[in-house]
């Protein structure tokens, strides 16, 4: 009387399992570009920091000096961290008449070739009150 309907459908079918392994494969192959990206950015901030670090510990020596060299100054120096340089030029008024009166212009320029052959340069300048 009666009739019962059997199903013998269990699980999931080869085409389904290839076409979700499809659609993972491109989603996956889509994020490979953005983890390129933030490795490179990772090296461009750490470079950065290095610089800021490199320039602010120059700025930071003229400070606790007692006297400021003859002026206008001028330093060079090459071969910082292994791939910076460091310029730092310090003028008062009577070099630069621009300059307040009562104060040195500290100017420390860092700068470096990244990774993929990129001139990149950072800068900090200062006022240091004169004493």
């Amino acid at each position: 009387m009666f009739r019962r309907v059997v199903n013998e459908e269990h699980g999931v079918g080869l085409v389904e399992v290839l076409a979700s392994m499809f659609v993972l494969t491109v989603g996956l192959l889509g994020l490979a570009p953005m983890l390129i990206m933030s490795v490179e950015g990772n090296c461009v901030s750490r470079d950065n920091t290095v610089a800021a670090g490199l320039a602010k510990e120059k700025i930071e020596y003229y400070e606790s000096l007692e006297t400021m060299p003859a002026l206008p100054y001028l330093e060079q120096e090459d071969g910082l961290a292994s791939a910076f340089t460091r310029v730092t030029r310090i003028d008062d008024i009577s070099t630069d008449s621009t300059i307040p009166d009562g104060v040195y212009l500290v100017d420390v320029n860092v700068g470096w070739t990244d990774h993929q052959e990129i001139q990149r340069q950072t800068s900090i300048t200062t006022f240091i009150l004169k004493d």
